[in-house]
C-alpha cells in the first residue's frame, strides 16, 4: 500500500529549484532538462523513517528531494537490510521502468519532496526532446552507480568503502575539495549501505579522525581535512568526477 503522506500543489511563487549554497551535484541531480516538470508535481512532507513507497507498490510516481534525505532499502528474507542508495536535495529517484517497486523508499530525516505522476512525465518527454534525453541520462547514471556499488562491495576494504562514500557525498554537496559535509543518515544506515558492521563504520571513522584526514565535527557533520588523502584511500581521482 502507498504510504499516506501530507501533500499540496507545488506553489508557483515558491522557489523549489537548487540553491547555490549546496554546491554542484553530479549523479542523480535535476539538470536543466527537468526544470519544467515541477508544474506537474505535488509537494509531499514525509516524516523521518516513514515510507515514501513500499517494495511491491505500483511504480506510479517519481520524485525529487527538496529538503531532507531519502534512502532506498531492500529487506532480505533472513531479516537483514541493504540500503541501496541515499538521495539528497535536488536529486531524483523512483524513475523506474519496472511496473512495481523492487525497493522501498524511506525518509532518512523529515523530508520535503515533489511527487510527479510517471505517466505525465513520459507524456511530457514525448513532446520535449531535452526532457527525454535527461531521462536517458538519469537511467545511464543510475546504471553506472549500480556498477560502482557492486565494485565497492565486492573488491574494496572497509576503509576504502568509507573513503569512497565520504568523497561521493562531498562531490554531491559542496564545491571545492576541503569542506564540511552533512551526514543525514545514521551510522547504522551507512553500515547497511556499505556492507559493514556498525562497529566497523565507527572504528574507521574514528581512525580517519585521529589521522587528521577528517574531523568528526558532530554526529551528522564531517569536515574533510585532507581530500587528496581521502580520495586516494577510496581509489578514485577527484578530477575524474568533476
Amino acid at each position: 500500500m502507498q504510504a499516506q503522506l501530507a501533500t499540496r500543489p507545488v506553489p508557483a511563487d515558491r522557489d523549489l529549484r537548487w540553491r547555490p549554497q549546496y554546491g554542484t551535484l553530479l549523479r542523480g541531480s535535476a539538470p536543466a532538462a527537468f526544470g519544467g516538470i515541477d508544474a506537474l508535481g505535488t509537494v509531499l512532507l514525509v516524516s523521518r523513517d516513514k515510507e515514501v513507497y513500499a517494495e511491491g507498490d505500483p511504480a506510479e510516481f517519481c520524485y525529487k528531494v527538496v529538503a531532507g534525505a531519502v534512502r532506498t532499502v531492500k529487506l532480505m528474507p533472513d531479516g537483514r537490510r541493504q540500503v541501496a542508495e541515499f538521495y539528497l536535495p535536488r536529486e531524483l529517484f523512483g524513475f523506474d521502468a519496472c511496473p512495481v517497486r523492487y525497493l522501498s523508499a524511506e525518509a532518512v530525516a523529515d523530508a520535503t519532496l515533489i511527487r510527479y505522476p510517471y505517466r505525465r512525465i513520459e507524456a511530457q518527454a514525448e513532446r520535449d526532446g531535452n526532457l527525454a534525453r535527461g531521462l536517458r541520462d538519469l537511467a545511464s547514471g543510475s546504471l553506472r552507480k549500480a556498477h560502482e556499488q557492486m565494485l565497492l562491495l565486492a573488491r574494496k576494504s572497509a576503509q576504502e568503502r568509507i573513503a569512497s562514500f565520504l568523497m561521493d557525498l562531498a562531490r554531491r554537496q559542496v564545491d571545492g575539495e576541503d569542506a564540511a559535509i552533512e551526514l543525514p543518515m545514521s551510522r547504522a544506515d551507512i553500515a547497511d549501505h556499505l556492507g559493514l558492521t556498525l562497529e566497523t563504520v565507527s572504528r574507521v571513522l574514528n581512525r580517519l579522525h585521529r589521522d587528521d584526514v577528517i574531523n568528526l565535527a558532530s554526529t551528522h557533520r564531517v569536515e574533510i581535512v585532507d581530500a587528496a588523502v581521502l580520495d586516494r584511500m577510496g581509489g578514485e581521482a577527484w578530477s575524474s568526477r568533476a
